[in-house]
């Protein structure tokens, strides 16, 4: 349970530096490419496909949560789905975020070339395949993710507590803890 704390505290962290970073929006792009970037956009699937995508990765990920103890197990998947939710609802924002870069970074040509070849007969049978193709690279990268795991969280462990001059005991607290959460059930 504190480890679940800790993570979701480092990822509050990390995502209040990454909104440091990007205070300054860029300049509204042209409004023609602006509409074919949308365009694009909903080729592939809009917000529809963005959801789809978004709940087969979270299903990927609460798949970790198996070997824990039930009732971590239980927090950390409550957890998981309201980060899902919160994630879905950003949807929109996103993909207007997304249709300003490209909008922003590609010529007129250059979309209007990607949303013929999006229409295309491939573009359109990829775009079917993507999310089983996101699902079996997300079936493949978990046990990876998995078996690296102990080690990344000890690495991560030495590295915070060299910086935060950690204690012998505290440092052994957190690698407990982490076995612990990490111990197969």
């Amino acid at each position: 349970m504190k480890l679940l704390v800790s993570a979701v505290a480092a990822a509050a962290l990390l995502s209040a530096a990454t909104f440091a970073q990007a205070q300054t929006a860029p300049p509204p792009a042209d409004p023609v490419k602006l509409s074919l970037a949308h365009e694009l956009i909903e080729a592939n699937g809009g917000a529809k496909q963005a959801e789809t995508s978004v709940n087969a990765m979270f299903a990927g990920v609460s798949k970790l949560f198996d070997g824990m103890p039930a009732e971590q197990s239980k927090v950390a998947k409550l957890a998981q789905q309201d980060l899902q939710d919160e994630f879905v609802k950003l949807i929109p924002a996103i993909l207007d975020v997304s249709a300003n870069a490209y909008a922003q970074t590609l010529t007129e040509k250059e979309l209007r070339d990607m949303l013929a070849w999006t229409n295309s007969e491939s573009g359109r049978s990829i775009r079917a395949k993507t999310v089983q193709l996101n699902q079996q690279v997300i079936a493949g990268e978990l046990p990876l993710i998995k078996q690296a795991m102990p080690k990344i969280m000890r690495k991560t462990i030495d590295r915070a507590c060299d910086e935060a001059k950690c204690t012998a005991a505290q440092r052994q607290q957190m690698a407990a803890l982490v076995d612990k959460a990490l111990a197969p059930q």
